[in-house]
């Protein structure tokens, strides 16, 4: 159900009846829809880099998971299980590897992208605005592991229009079931997610009492449903000390962030303007003599400056020409070997059809376009900052202006995206922002749909003209800001994909497919020396001990992690309870091997000393690896000192715990 009409043509009108027309518009969104999710899933898949190290964090605890461990019981849960859980879910379904989790956050975009779309339309009527609006969260290109600020926000953003147009238990419920599922990807999310739904429950159901009761319910069935899960959490670390711990870690993100207010300037080292040049070139046709070969051809080619256009049959090719004087036009058509000419006057040497007017030939040679010192990425994050905060309150000023004429559907979605885009901005929006701006970008699909149509239907005469410019001015904005910041230009002509059109793109899917291929499925296209040597000198049910942030080696050696974490950060998690939980699970798991860093060692073995006591007395240094990226920071390996195996590893003999290399 469009809720706002989508407005066709007069001559539609007359022709389509009304059953019909709403068919095309249904029709036309799936579509759409259908499309901006296989564009948003091919660029993920074809414009893939690598995987940051977060991403590795829950790809490390998906494999705890499959290797039989499960979270808070088994291993320290950060607020993500879920997360971790589904990339597990992808490893079981299409197979152990990096290109298994790449097509699954490939596929979580994409359904993020296509939802948007429904959701814009919902709020706009316009097919048109849809797209963009569903375009800027594809533009902004969030990191891999960021499509749960994308996905669950979405989902529930439709859930809402559907449970305004027409509330009851079953949609309620169905609210309840993504806030919950929102909070087990990550446990803010649900929070944001909840709070947005019980302000759109209030403008559903208002008056008070009528809505404080609704909203009530919806509380309730959400705490029902997350239940199972908190019993969980109740039964092996208690929810009181699980609850600590998250907002502990939360607190310690938001005292290390540094930033500032990001601004607009201009680069006076960079073009402001850039002109785009697309010459016109008169076309014309040309048959070759019979017998002509093709060395011949070609040679006639050149010395005329004729251009390759299509062939149109034996002998007969279409050309761009790059010189039309009279002159360069008689010599083209007196010549021996060309039988005959289309679109010349073969009497007067001249073009049929002429050269095009002064203003004409400037509109289409020359565009002028924002330049790197204009639209450069500081400034594309700055713009969508801007809006981040902007558009929540000019969704409020368009709800103030139509209230009463809105449906109550568009009412509701609106206040909760608005609401949602304010804590996201408020908790999300920290340092690095040229990453953190691009994950708050998913409200936009209803927010700026809704503000831009609002502006450009202002009904006053007097603004009316100053609103569409103003309309305009923000889609500009919003697509050139996600565009920057999104890096969208440099990563396609990186990937080489307007190389050869379709033979460019098969290319780049080859290449991506080629880099998680056996034996690279775990490491991809940088093989890992340490990762292997943990492989080989360990048994499969051994557990390695991370006393730094190393969560891509656990996924490379497709080995499990000891004492319940994945990886030790200075600062996290060194209460003398968590201590203690990790030393009980050490004691409990043969461990081989301990990981340390050279820049954290010492401040490692300072949070956790126990655990570095512990290490101390039964572990000793076996080697160091330079860390791939990082100049000067070398992984340090200690190897149980008890009576180990001695094999030749490369150049050195190192301990060896496995049976076989």
């Amino acid at each position: 159900m469009v809720v706002v009409p989508v407005r066709l043509a007069p001559l539609a009108r007359l022709v389509l009846p009304a059953l019909a027309r709403d068919r095309v518009r249904r029709v036309g969104l799936v579509v759409l829809a259908l499309g901006t999710g296989g564009v948003a899933f091919g660029l993920r898949y074809l414009l893939f880099r690598d995987f940051a190290n977060d991403h590795y964090q829950h790809l490390a605890r998906a494999q705890q998971m499959l290797l039989g461990g499960l979270p808070v019981r088994d291993f320290a849960e950060s607020g993500l299980p879920l997360t971790a859980g589904l990339s597990a879910l992808a490893q079981l379904l299409l197979g152990p590897g990096l290109h298994s989790e790449l097509i699954w956050i490939g596929a979580a975009f994409a359904l993020a992208a296509g939802l948007s779309v429904v959701a814009a339309v919902r709020t706009s009527g316009s097919l048109v605005l849809a797209l963009v609006g569903a375009a800027v969260t594809v533009l902004a290109f969030p990191v891999s592991y960021s499509y749960p600020k994308l996905l669950p926000y979405v989902a529930a953003f439709l859930a809402m229009i559907a449970y305004a147009a027409k509330p009851g238990a079953g949609r309620m419920a169905l609210l309840a079931v993504l806030v919950v599922a929102a909070f087990l990807l990550r446990h803010d999310h649900g929070f944001i997610i909840g709070v947005s739904v019980a302000a759109a429950m209030t403008v559903c159901h208002w008056p008070a009492r009528e809505a404080i009761g609704q909203v009530t319910r919806f509380v309730a069935i959400g705490l029902l449903l997350v239940s199972p899960y908190l019993l969980w959490v109740q039964a092996y670390q208690g929810v009181a000390a699980y609850a600590s711990d998250a907002l502990a870690l939360g607190a310690r993100e938001a005292a290390r962030a540094d930033w500032g207010v990001p601004r607009l300037s201009i680069d006076p080292t960079q073009p402001i303007l850039v002109p785009l040049v697309t010459p016109w070139r008169p076309v014309v046709t040309l048959r070759w003599a019979p017998g002509t070969l093709p060395a011949a051809r070609e040679a006639r080619e050149l010395a005329h400056g004729l251009r390759r256009r299509a062939e149109d049959g034996p002998q007969t090719w279409r050309y761009e020409l790059s010189r039309w004087a009279t002159g360069d036009i008689e010599r083209l058509v007196t010549d021996p070997i060309v039988a005959d000419t289309h679109g010349i006057d073969r009497v007067e040497y001249a073009l049929v059809r002429r050269s095009p007017g002064l203003i004409e030939r400037m509109l289409m040679r020359v565009r002028i376009l924002p330049g790197a010192g204009l639209l450069s990425i500081e400034n594309g994050v700055a713009m969508v900052y801007a809006l981040a905060w902007a558009l929540p309150l000019a969704a409020g000023l368009g709800l103030w202006r139509g209230w009463s004429r809105l449906p109550r559907a568009v009412r509701a979605v609106v206040v909760m995206a608005a609401v949602a885009q304010v804590i996201m901005n408020r908790s999300m929006l920290r340092d690095p922002l040229s990453t953190r701006v691009r994950d708050v970008v998913q409200p936009f699909a209803v927010l700026l749909p809704f503000v831009v149509s609002s502006l450009w239907h202002v009904e006053s005469g007097h603004f009316r003209n100053l609103a569409r410019v103003l309309a305009v001015a923000v889609l500009a904005v919003a697509v050139g800001g996600t565009w920057r910041v999104g890096e969208l230009q440099e990563r396609v002509e990186e990937a080489g994909l307007l190389t050869g059109r379709w033979a460019g793109i098969r290319a780049q899917a080859a290449d991506v497919r080629q880099g998680f291929e056996p034996p690279r499925e775990r490491t991809g296209r940088v093989t890992e020396p340490l990762a292997e040597y943990l492989r080989d000198c360990s048994m499969p049910g051994d557990r390695l001990l991370p006393m730094t942030f190393a969560p891509e080696i656990f996924f490379a050696s497709g080995r499990g992690f000891a004492g319940g974490h994945e990886s030790l950060v200075p600062g996290f998690y060194t209460s003398p309870d968590q201590i203690a939980r990790m030393l009980a699970r050490l004691r409990h798991e043969r461990v081989p091997f301990v990981l340390l860093d050279s820049e954290t060692e010492d401040e490692v073995s300072s949070n956790w000393a126990p655990v570095a006591a512990y290490v101390r007395s039964r572990y000793r240094e076996v080697a160091r690896h330079s860390q791939r990226g990082l100049d000067g920071k070398e992984y340090i390996v200690l190897a149980d000192a008890r009576a180990p195996v001695a094999r030749a590893y490369g150049e050195r003999e190192l301990p060896c715990f496995a049976a076989e290399g």
